[in-house]
């Protein structure tokens, strides 16, 4: 132990001033260590990357990966041709190192590569279970036995003149290439008609031998929201009922099963603008981490929402072994969460990058000219504490913020107290005038309580508190839906509104003003 310690010393001297120390082909054990990758151009023009690993001690290492492990057209570019780094573990012994390559010009993948990083040497190649592959999904090393497990998903020829997209789960051993184990989908799923079963696996890491997997379809929305499955490569068996969730628009901390979900909550401020999924506007815990099928309503209490930041896409994380949790929107100031409710802000967090929590705080970069600093967040006495490692310049489209995290140690913490919900008070339509039919001048109302009216095509009608333009925005018709007429008019401003509701939110919407109308009668 006090010999890694000397050598992971020297190496962090070494990177402090500015060169980059490189570890010995007999590598120390780097069990418990959080691994990040970075590439970067060298002298030549080539691509060439390294494993940096940073241990409890905030001492870094960093290893180089050997040579062979790009295709030797890589140049870590998306607008070129050269192939696409799209998968990436590390084992959690540091030991070995596997990736996948993506052709972008046809719908092909390379084999999988694995590096022995403590040998320095490349590589084992898995060769491709199925004639052909499109894609990978790499669920990182079993921590006892090194073995990587993966699903791959292709197309194939059902007739001369049709085909249809199949795959399935391996695991293999990452010293010889040997494949231990292999599942088709339709198997793995319990599908009564192979052709109807999922062709793809979203693979989620290892849990007592076992591997989780979510089943996918390919090239297309995939899965956001499902309860994971999990298969055991060593019995070959599948338990397709685990109780444990996934959802891109989540967080969860693995010793207790508790969910931080950020969505879009009806009755908070939000922001009407549209997308493939509504903007998140608040942060939902969910105490069992059951999730509900993507798109209904989550059962958990709100614990955070701000009026000042509307967009929340960036989510919430578990940090500080789960005792508090890190609100990361895109913008200046992050806010870190206390369980019982209260808030640290966190200022200059512009173009920072989250990374993982840790038992002591969270991991992230910061942006530092035109480069990114590894750095390691704790709370002491109150106040954040930042330890900044070594830079790296922007990286590649692989690697956000100069570097991406291919291992990190789940979080242990339990027995800590739900977080605070806070109350949701929905806003309440401002007072009407007493008197409807109050005329507009130059403008004839068209619609009447009890009908249903359309929204004219194109922008969409805001809903707000109040039948003015100065009354808050709490929600938006899209231009051709329809909407239940409750009351009106009412004059304001020369614009004619109309107590409407829609979608589970009642409020003021304008029809129109002078000869212009946004909204006309149906029925």
């Amino acid at each position: 132990m006090l010999k890694r310690h000397i050598i992971l010393l020297l190496t962090f001297v070494l990177l402090t001033i500015g060169s980059t120390a490189y570890a010995q082909p007999v590598l120390p054990d780097f069990s418990g260590d959080y691994a990040f990758y970075t590439e970067h151009t060298n002298a030549v023009g080539k691509r060439e990357g390294e494993v940096l690993f940073l241990d409890p001690f905030d001492v870094v290492t960093a290893v180089p990966v050997p040579a062979g492990f790009y295709p030797d057209t890589y140049t870590g570019r998306t607008d070129d041709g050269s192939p696409l780094l799209t998968n990436l573990v590390t084992s959690p012994d540091g030991r070995f190192l596997a990736g996948t390559f993506q052709l972008m010009e046809v719908e092909q993948t390379l084999p999988i590569v694995i590096a022995d990083l403590a040998a320095n040497t490349c590589c084992v190649t898995l060769s491709p279970l199925q004639e052909s592959v499109s894609a990978y999904s790499l669920g990182g090393f079993e921590p006892e036995t090194n073995v990587l497990a993966y699903s791959y998903v292709g197309y194939v020829n059902v007739s001369s003149d049709s085909f249809r997209q199949k795959g399935g789960m391996a695991a293999a051993d990452p010293e010889t290439g040997d494949i231990i184990a292999q599942m088709d989908m339709a198997v793995a799923t319990g599908a009564p008609d192979p052709a109807s079963a999922p062709p793809w696996a979203m693979m989620g890491g290892w849990q007592d031998g076992a591997a989780y997997f979510t089943p996918s379809c390919y090239a297309c929305e995939g899965v956001i929201q499902a309860e994971r499955m999990l298969w055991n490569p060593f019995s070959n068996e599948v338990d397709r009922s685990t109780g444990v969730y996934f959802s891109i628009f989540g967080d969860r901390l693995a010793s207790t099963g508790e969910f931080l979900v950020w969505t879009q909550v009806p009755g908070l401020p939000a922001d009407p603008t549209e997308g493939m999924f509504p903007v998140p506007n608040a942060i939902v815990y969910q105490a069992d981490g059951v999730l509900p099928p993507f798109g209904t309503s989550f059962s958990g209490a709100v614990v955070y929402s701000d009026p000042t930041t509307l967009n929340l896409s960036g989510g919430a994380h578990w940090v500080q072994n789960g005792a508090q949790y890190l609100v990361t929107p895109d913008g200046d100031i992050w806010t870190l969460v206390n369980r019982d409710g209260t808030r640290i802000p966190i200022s200059g967090m512009t173009n920072n990058v989250f990374y993982t929590g840790t038992p002591n705080g969270w991991i992230g970069s910061a942006r530092v000219g035109t480069g990114h600093v590894l750095t390691r967040y704790t709370l002491e006495a109150g106040s954040i504490i930042n330890q900044a490692f070594t830079i790296t310049e922007d990286g590649s489209p692989f690697a956000p913020g100069g570097y991406r995290i291919t291992y990190a140690p789940p979080l242990a913490g339990t027995g800590f107290p739900a977080p605070q919900p806070i109350p949701i008070i929905p806003p309440v339509p401002t007072a009407a005038p007493s008197t409807t039919n109050i005329p507009c001048a130059g403008f004839i109302p068209m619609l009447s309580p009890g009908i249903h009216a359309q929204v004219t095509p194109g922008d969409p009608n805001n809903i707000r508190s109040g039948p003015t333009t100065s009354a808050a925005v709490i929600g938006q018709i899209p231009g051709g839906q329809i909407v239940s007429v409750v009351a009106g008019p009412y004059c304001a401003e020369g614009i004619g509104f109309w107590l409407v509701e829609f979608n589970g939110i009642t409020g003021y919407t304008a029809e129109g003003r002078g000869s212009t109308y946004y909204m006309f009668p149906l029925g």
